[in-house]
């Protein structure tokens, strides 16, 4: 296999001017926690050359992992550096951006003003600042006083180095970054890229990521590349992402879905659709007149373990070995040791590196369409004669829930408007389409005139996104809000 960047063949042991030495590159980020690793399409030193860009992206998420920390998989490699975040502490929980507020750092959950300030209330002074600038702003403060005719030394002076509980504080995400739109992008297209070509798609075919210089070397160019933001428009989707977090068994998630579609007027276009921590949700366009065969692939991980106890290895024969490998999908193809005793150490290897990540998304969207089927159940028997009196309420526990949530409601009432409850069956038929791992992402369904019919996801989303831009708006802030809440007040999602 060959390197996409320089072309030269990829091998353990580089000896010859036309070889590279193989390099484990990360297809979803390290710093993000991605697990999907390929050793044939990337050279080392190539590799490296993209660690600024790859830095840039995982940096964005900050905000997230620093929250999330504790309890995600560790990283391949690197040491969890104690990061330094930024936010403002506004007034009220519902204050707009533009709003007055104090711009603060967090380190380790420790609230403190970029910029110190005092406050004064009758004979007493607080001093608000970091820890280590807080004695240094005391003398600042003295002769600022002192200026106005006061004596520091005739009030009792409080020092505060931690304000997290002085307004409702908002993490930067996006403010402050410059770059942030173009380091979101990089990041984005270099995932769809590097999936797409450890998939097995020749980097002739990536034409709309890929530039291939004269002399065969290559680099990602995303300048005009497309990347489409995922709007649901099926019902099944609609239900699913408003709830996600409790419907999705391994949420947070990530997830990759390598796809082409073939349109009627026998163009094709290849897709990837890239899913980070269940919210961050985008289609990028590798190629728009793809002359490959059909293809459908998909990769999903975990992000938060499992809880089940791991296996003692401590006196595992060769059969147990060969139990737990199956039952915890360990890839042995990684593994270089050719004894017992070198694939056993692999293997509690894997297992303390990747604590239970392996994620089956097909069953785990399965089970969410089962769910949801209960909740429209729920619905539909509260409108029919027949239905005992308590039945709404057996259905919706059945998916979990108390009662219906009034979001479900408010979006079965609009769709069956359109479809009616004659119609019941088929949105449950359209419900077990959208899940399929061959259609996953690819096509929406809906009822028309009493059939199910599919639709192109990514044309229609983009339709929406250009229609109402509120909308869209609309439903990445909510999503957002689902993984912060995640992230900083978690009982509200187990709620």
């Amino acid at each position: 296999m060959r390197c996409y960047v320089c072309n030269k063949e990829i091998v353990d042991n580089p000896t010859k001017a036309d070889e590279c030495k193989a390099h484990g590159e990360h297809i979803i980020h390290n710093g993000i926690r991605g697990k999907l690793i390929s050793k044939t399409i990337l050279c080392e030193k190539c590799g490296g050359a993209y660690s600024k860009e790859d830095s840039a992206f995982c940096k964005i998420f900050d905000p997230f992992m620093a929250a999330l920390n504790d309890r995600l998989i560790p990283a391949d490699h690197g040491k969890d550096t104690e990061k330094v975040l930024k936010g403002s502490l506004f007034d009220t929980p519902t204050a707009n951006p533009e709003d007055p507020s104090r711009s603060v750092t967090i380190k380790k959950g420790t609230v403190a003003p970029i910029e110190p300030y005092y406050e004064i209330d009758g004979g007493k002074i607080t001093l608000y600042a970091e820890k280590h600038r807080i004695n240094q702003y005391e003398q600042v403060v003295s002769k600022q006083l002192a200026k106005e005719g006061k004596d520091i030394t005739n009030y009792a002076v409080e020092k505060v180095t931690d304000i997290h509980d002085k307004g409702y504080l908002a993490y930067y995400f996006s403010k402050d970054n410059a770059t942030f739109n173009q380091d979101f992008k990089n990041g984005m297209v270099k995932i769809a890229t590097e999936f797409a070509l450890d998939c097995g798609i020749p980097r002739e075919q990536l034409t709309s990521v890929i530039t291939i210089n004269p002399d065969g070397t290559a680099c990602i160019d995303n300048t005009n590349t497309k990347v489409i933001p995922f709007i649901p428009t099926t019902v099944f989707d609609c239900l699913f992402e408003d709830y996600r977090y409790a419907l999705e068994e391994g949420y947070p998630s990530h997830t990759l879905k390598l796809f082409s579609t073939k349109y009627d007027n026998g163009t094709a276009v290849l897709y990837c659709y890239i899913d980070l921590f269940s919210t961050f949700q985008y289609y990028v366009v590798l190629n728009e007149d793809y002359k490959g065969e059909e293809v459908s692939k998909m990769y999903a991980q975990r992000l938060i373990p499992r809880t089940k106890e791991k296996p003692d290895l401590t006196q595992c024969d060769p059969s147990d070995l060969d139990i737990v490998i199956r039952e915890y999908d360990i890839d042995m193809s990684q593994c270089t040791a050719t004894s017992y005793e070198g694939q056993l150490d692999y293997v509690k290897d894997c297992l303390r590196k990747y604590p239970l990540q392996t994620y089956d998304l097909q069953k785990a969207l399965n089970r969410a369409s089962d769910k949801i089927n209960m909740l429209v159940t729920a619905y539909f028997s509260r409108l029919l004669p027949f239905a005992g009196k308590g039945a709404s309420q057996i259905f919706a526990k059945a998916a979990g829930f108390d009662t219906i949530p009034p979001s479900v409601e408010a979006i079965l009432e609009s769709f069956t408007e359109k479809v009616g409850v004659s119609d019941i069956m088929l949105l449950s038929q359209a419900f077990s389409a959208s899940v399929e791992g061959q259609y996953y992402r690819k096509f929406g369904f809906e009822v028309v005139d009493g059939d199910v019919m599919n639709y192109s996801q990514p044309d229609e989303s983009m339709k929406v996104f250009d229609k109402s831009r509120a909308a869209a708006q609309e439903y990445t802030n909510a999503k957002f809000s689902h993984l912060s809440c995640l992230c900083y007040n978690p009982e509200l999602i187990e709620q």
